[in-house]
């Protein structure tokens, strides 16, 4: 079988593109659900300053 190195540099920048793809979308889903976890800790913090509020309106 005649060696290509054409097609061998293309399956090997296949593989790092499609590696790089990888490890940006685990760091994306990490980065998200950070987020997700700030905007739940703001939305408690958040609930907890209204019911205050209201609590002291009501008395």
């Amino acid at each position: 079988m005649k060696r290509k190195p054409a097609v061998a540099v293309l399956s090997l920048a296949a593989a790092l593109c499609a590696a790089a793809f990888v490890v940006a979308l685990a760091a994306g889903y990490l980065q998200t659900a950070s987020a997700l976890k700030l905007a739940e800790n703001n939305a408690a913090v958040a609930d907890a300053a209204l019911s205050q509020v209201f609590t002291r309106i009501a008395e």
